[in-house]
C-alpha cells in the first residue's frame, strides 16, 4: 500500500506534516546537528544524528511512521 507522507528534519527533530500541512507529529532530541532519514519501511523510519560535529558518527534512530515515538 502506498501512503503519501511528507517529513521534514532540523538539525535536532523530525516533524510528519499532514496533507492539509498541519503538524501530525514532531519527536526532538534526536541530534545536536543535524537528522538525516535514510530509509522508511513497513511503518518504521530510519534516521541517523549527529551530536558532536564536525567529526563524530551519526548515531542511529528507529521512530514509528504513525507516531513519531521512539522503538527498540
Amino acid at each position: 500500500m502506498l501512503i503519501n507522507v511528507c517529513l521534514a528534519c532540523s538539525s535536532s527533530e523530525m516533524l510528519r506534516v499532514g496533507p492539509d500541512g498541519s503538524i501530525l507529529w514532531r519527536t526532538g532530541g534526536l541530534a545536536a546537528d543535524g537528522v538525516i532519514i535514510n530509509d522508511v519501511q513497513d511503518g518504521v523510519i530510519k534516521a541517523s544524528g549527529q551530536w558532536d560535529p564536525p567529526d563524530a558518527p551519526w548515531t542511529d534512530v528507529r521512530l514509528s511512521l504513525e507516531t513519531g515515538s521512539r522503538l527498540g
